[in-house]
């Protein structure tokens, strides 16, 4: 037995197990603290907080310890030490996290997506093939291509997922829930639908609680995940925002930046917008313009627990 009283968990770590962590990184951001970070640090919600991400790394690259600390900012006070503070830049930031990723887990982040009005079933095999030999999280595919996939992807780890409503958003409710479990019942383990955004410019809360409540209890039912799609290139930092309360209303597993159809894709200021407004308990998919390694740790970084391409 060993007393962390008599000594520390690093030394602990050098003489039992050989390893000596000789670098760390902190990265420091200042956030406004959601409603589950208000609750847990006492303060009212959207006040200043300090997200700072700690990695230990042994030999200077092998990460051997990692952890995400959130802080009250009336609590945190900064002072000049000997040797001085050092605060990673983005550039730094993105490369210390590179060093985390290798292409097997980052491949487990990723939605490879065949979504054209021409695809036919060589194209869907081909992408199916493609997204077993990379290991990839999920193919999305239209809901005619879902049993094509469930077929190609047999005994792997890859998962076919459904596009609802897509790319518009603009079939009515009952459409939207025929076609969701029409997919579900074809085998899609994940939903990504679009919301009305028409509703959403007109203030029908009610209509769009209610369309993701009833895409969400249906995934809930069959097990599947759901994605909520907003097309933020679209709406305001105001409309967003509501969608994210809405979500944390229903409880989906994601939501999600763009269908990659729009006049624009996924941004680090939303994606970092949408985590913080969702909390923890709903993550967030960045999806459109994601085209290099630099974009997905950016993407990631900000908030981002799945990548669509």
């Amino acid at each position: 037995e060993k007393n962390f009283e008599q000594h520390s968990l690093y030394e602990l770590l050098e003489t039992c197990y050989g390893y000596r962590v000789n670098r760390v990184v902190r990265h420091i951001e200042a956030a406004s603290a959601d409603r589950e970070e208000a609750a847990l640090l006492g303060v009212e919600r959207k006040s200043a907080v300090f997200h700072v991400d700690f990695t230990g790394y042994c030999n200077d690259t092998e990460p051997v310890e990692y952890s995400k600390t959130t802080y009250r900012g009336d609590r945190v006070e900064f002072a000049r030490g000997s040797p001085p503070v050092k605060f990673c830049c983005r550039k730094e930031s993105l490369m210390n996290q590179a060093e985390m990723y290798t292409p097997d887990t980052l491949a487990r982040l990723i939605d490879n997506t065949l979504l054209h009005a021409y695809t036919t079933r060589t194209a869907l095999e081909a992408l199916c093939r493609e997204s077993r030999a990379y290991n990839f999280k999920m193919v999305a595919v239209n809901p005619s291509g879902v049993s094509c996939c469930r077929e190609f992807l047999a005994d792997s780890a890859v998962s076919t997922g459904a596009g609802i409503a897509f790319p518009l958003g603009q079939n009515s409710l009952r459409t939207k829930l025929f076609e969701t479990s029409d997919a579900l019942e074809a085998g899609a383990q994940e939903i990504d639908y679009m919301i009305h955004i028409g509703r959403l410019k007109m203030g029908d809360t009610a209509y769009l609680e209610q369309e993701m409540q009833g895409i969400v209890d249906l995934c809930r039912q069959a097990g599947a995940i759901s994605k909520v799609i907003f097309e933020n290139c679209y709406l305001s930092r105001e409309e967003i925002l509501l969608m994210c309360d809405i979500a944390r209303s229903v409880g989906p597993d994601f939501v999600k930046t763009s269908t990659g159809f729009g006049t624009g894709g996924a941004t680090v200021e939303d994606v970092r917008m949408m985590k913080q407004s969702v909390g923890s308990r709903i993550k967030v998919k960045a999806a459109g313009g994601i085209r290099t390694l630099d974009d997905a740790l950016a993407m990631i970084n900000a908030g981002a627990e799945r990548l669509g391409t």
